[in-house]
């Protein structure tokens, strides 16, 4: 079997669908990977060996592919200088006429694309040399600034692909097929000859223009099932909170730190009691008779810019989550919930938060910013890092030979999980964009350190890597803070954890 690993070097990858300009692509089409590639080949002399490679490649079925959830960057209409200079302005000394363009672009949750093609060990040993070298020499993918660097390996395990082609799937993708490399070399030669024509004919009174440059007609598309989409209503059950959360989204320029979540939480809880008909029940105020409800109850999550390779750990939203047995949107609960967000929202929808200022939020049903998105926290998977730190469920004592690891272990299987196969804890956290796990001192208020409930006593603050024997689908929060925050797990690459 042969791989194609793509990596975003900025995170970040900028191309526009065939349909809508102004809306980006996701995931990258097979075909818009197979193009690049033959434009670094030619871009790099053209060899034989690469053409044959190029020519089995596009003999092969379409491939699978493995592509993270991505949210879509906001599109903006801005205005650049034309390439083509032909318009006679530059004769009368006036300046190029600018022209509207939009750079759409996706930042997927990890960096990183992968594509399988099923073929011959003989044929993979026997192409694969030429392959990566052309991979190794394209620099970037849809749009000039979409840096990436590729690699061709041999692969061994079975694959876990998110798309797969399938004749019953709703995902389309335009992928290459047998003479699709003939088609782009013959329709860049008739370009290139169309542009010479042109340049010979402009040299005349004036400078050459460059001209437009090729653009081949789209490939077909085939249809592919989206894995993922598929299992998670139904992936591992162990979770005991639902999916279909309540997001809501901070506006303004400033918005409260992350380590002061826990005050978010209270606030936002306070609000939505305040904004409830009738008697308070246990699943939504967390209380029942004098004491917490023992029963799992709405859950208050932060949504932050975290886990990204430039992540800088800015909260923009909050997520409020039921369990799993209120979670059907026409759930008395649910409906009683939704009532409650909505006065709030009508009330002016601000959280006052003492000395941490104010936080107006608003209704997000589905947000397009990559770090609101819900699906983040809600894929299978079998490794999690933690977002917010891990309030150990108890207090730790040597002579029982208590560890962290163990107590761990222990809030996995109140929440009914599986028993981790490993686990890594420390002060320092796994994620970028989030902080040392550590509490804010009282005697310095100002300083760096996460709030804590005072209910929760001195337990001690860790943050984790764990590895599920088994993949399980989130949401997955650990520890005594998981009703406010804390404790919130971000599935990982199968390539990151212990």
């Amino acid at each position: 079997m042969l791989r194609l690993d793509v990596h975003f070097l900025t995170g970040v990858f900028r191309a526009a669908t065939v349909a809508a300009k102004e809306r980006a692509e996701w995931p990258p089409h097979p075909d818009r990977i197979f193009s690049a590639l033959v434009c670094a080949w030619a871009e790099n002399g053209a060899d034989e060996p690469g053409r044959a490679a190029l020519s089995w490649l596009e003999s092969l079925d379409p491939p699978a592919l493995e592509a993270p959830s991505a949210g879509s960057r906001d599109v903006c209409t801005v205005y650049v200088p034309p390439n083509d200079r032909s318009d006679g302005r530059r004769e009368l000394g006036l300046p190029a006429k600018l022209q509207p363009r939009v750079f759409p672009a996706v930042v997927p949750d990890a960096p990183r694309v992968r594509l399988w093609w099923r073929a011959s060990a003989e044929d993979v040993a026997h192409h694969l040399p030429a392959l990566d070298r052309i991979a190794r020499q394209v620099g970037y993918l849809g749009h000039s600034a979409s840096l990436v660097s590729m690699r061709f390996l041999r692969e061994t395990r079975d694959p876990v692909p998110r798309f797969v082609p399938a004749a019953d799937g709703v995902v389309r993708l335009r992928v290459p097929y047998p003479g699709r490399l003939g088609e782009l070399v013959v329709g860049f030669e008739a370009a290139k000859d169309r542009k010479a024509a042109k340049d010979r004919k402009a040299g005349k009174g004036r400078k050459a223009g460059k001209g437009r440059g090729f653009r081949p007609e789209p490939a077909p598309v085939v249809s592919y099932r989206d894995l993922w989409r598929e299992r998670e209503p139904d992936a591992f059950a162990g979770t005991a909170y639902g999916r279909n959360w309540i997001v809501l989204e901070g506006t303004g320029r400033r918005a409260p730190a992350l380590e002061a979540f826990v005050r978010v939480a209270e606030a936002m809880r306070g609000a939505l009691l305040a904004h409830a008909e009738g008697p308070v029940l246990p699943v939504l105020g967390g209380h029942e008779g004098s004491g917490p409800a023992a029963a799992p109850h709405l859950a208050i999550l932060p949504l932050a810019n975290v886990g990204f390779d430039w992540s800088d750990g800015r909260l923009f939203g909050l997520a409020l989550v039921l369990p799993r047995e209120h979670d059907g949107l026409a759930d008395p609960i649910r409906i009683e919930l939704e009532n409650a967000v909505a006065r709030f929202l009508e009330a002016g929808g601000t959280l006052t938060l003492g000395r941490f200022g104010t936080w107006r939020l608003e209704h997000d049903p589905s947000p397009e910013r990559a770090s609101l998105r819900p699906a983040r926290y809600l894929r299978s998977s079998r490794r999690f890092a933690s977002v917010t730190p891990i309030v150990l469920p108890r207090h730790m004592k040597a002579r029982r030979g208590d560890s962290a690891e163990a107590q761990i272990a222990l809030a996995c299987r109140q929440q009914g999980l599986p028993v981790p196969e490993a686990i890594e804890v420390g002060a320092h956290p796994y994620l970028t964009g989030t902080s040392l796990a550590r509490r804010r001192s009282g005697r310095d208020p100002r300083g760096r350190g996460w709030i804590v409930r005072a209910a929760f006593g001195h337990r001690s603050l860790v943050h984790a890597r764990i590895r599920f024997p088994t993949p399980v689908a989130g949401p997955v929060m650990l520890g005594a803070g998981r009703h406010f925050g804390l404790g919130l797990m971000l599935p990982v690459s199968e390539e990151v954890g212990p």
